[in-house]
């Protein structure tokens, strides 16, 4: 979208949601648990019987998953991609009701939602400088959800999906905004694609969703956060490496400090060409320098003004938090634009124009 045409920065934060703020009137009515995930969380239905999922924060990190969904959901809506609409809600406790017969499952077993549940994910939510706690609330997207779709392959079920994933510009590219905001969770889990009905029939939209981990997130051990970004869950070279060098071998993640919301979320240590997911990507394996070229110029489109409305969307409590974010965003943007990969694209003879035009799966797209 902001490839196409000129974006301001309040266009940029209305992304999916429609308008800046997200109004989820109570009371908040539970009717399911969140399915998977490691926070705590449920499926709500506000007073005016929208639906939403409603995330926390991990242990240890507040204000990191919750800032970081809004702020990455916007990032790659602007970019042209299809996102659930991702807001950051502060709520008091009392808002919550439980609907009769709502049940949650977990480690397989299913059972129904109780008091404490609640008590749980209202303790695992920040607490806001007012006293309320802070949430995020995904709107549930506007089709009826198929499940997730995989970056490489076609879906038989759909007939408009007729080029490989892996062959495609627009999952290919994605590299570019992966990297600059360390979405290092990049996987089918974290898709989904609804059927949008058009008069008697209607078309398979794709979505990308939940990108609480992005922007710092540390999960597991702390040495493994350290690596996030850099290298995949088993990635053979590197063990390979470790063993030949007999552990002597000085890592790019080596060094890094951690901050308290931000985790190893950084400019000094990020290598824009060397980036990789934590999982093993069939698109983003495939990337070539003319999509990296491509995302590279949707990348250079987000200017300084719209990257302090994107931080703004995090609603951080601490002002130096939101600084050293917006710090950080315009220092990974820097690297990209003074990196290799775009003087190997111009001599491949990209020119900085808008480039190729993507295959859309959607008819009704005004993005990828």
């Amino acid at each position: 979208r902001i490839g196409r045409s000129p974006m301001t920065p309040d266009e940029m934060v209305r992304g999916a949601c429609g308008e800046r703020d997200l109004v989820a009137p109570a009371p908040w009515t539970v009717v399911g648990g969140k399915p998977g995930g490691a926070s705590p969380g449920f499926i709500i239905r506000d007073a005016a019987g929208v639906r939403y999922l409603l995330k926390t924060d991990r242990a240890g990190q507040p204000e990191q998953s919750t800032g970081a969904d809004p702020i990455a959901a916007a990032a790659y809506h602007a970019a042209g991609y299809h996102v659930p609409c991702n807001r950051v809600v502060l709520f008091d406790p009392s808002v919550f009701v439980i609907e009769a017969g709502a049940t949650t499952t977990l480690s397989g077993h299913t059972r129904l939602i109780t008091e404490d549940d609640v008590a749980t994910v209202v303790a695992a939510a920040a607490l806001a400088p007012d006293g309320r706690r802070r949430v995020v609330l995904s709107r549930f997207i506007d089709a009826r959800p198929l499940g997730p779709w995989d970056y490489v392959g076609t879906w038989d079920a759909d007939p408009n999906d007729v080029v490989r994933h892996e062959h495609r510009r627009e999952l290919r590219g994605t590299y570019v905004m992966n990297a600059w905001l360390n979405h290092w969770d990049a996987r089918q889990e974290n898709t989904l694609s609804g059927w949008v009905a058009v008069g008697g029939g209607g078309y398979v939209r794709h979505y990308l969703i939940d990108f609480g981990e992005s922007l710092g997130l540390v999960e597991h051990s702390d040495r493994a956060a350290r690596q996030r970004g850099y290298a995949t869950y088993l990635d053979l070279g590197q063990i390979m490496t470790d063993a030949l060098g007999l552990g002597l071998v000085v890592r790019p993640w080596d060094g890094r400090t951690r901050r308290d919301v931000l985790g190893y979320y950084d400019v000094e240590h990020f290598d824009p060409g060397g980036w990789a997911p934590q999982y093993w990507n069939g698109a983003l394996e495939r990337r070539t320098e003319a999509d990296l070229a491509w995302g590279a110029r949707i990348l250079a489109r987000f200017d300084d003004a719209h990257v302090e409305a994107l931080v703004r969307l995090g609603e951080y409590s601490d002002p130096a938090v939101a600084a050293d974010l917006a710090e950080t965003l315009r220092g990974r943007r820097g690297v990209y634009e003074a990196s290799k990969i775009r003087s190997r694209a111009g001599r491949r003879g990209i020119d900085g124009s808008l480039g190729d035009p993507v295959v859309a799966n959607d008819p009704g797209s005004d993005g990828s």
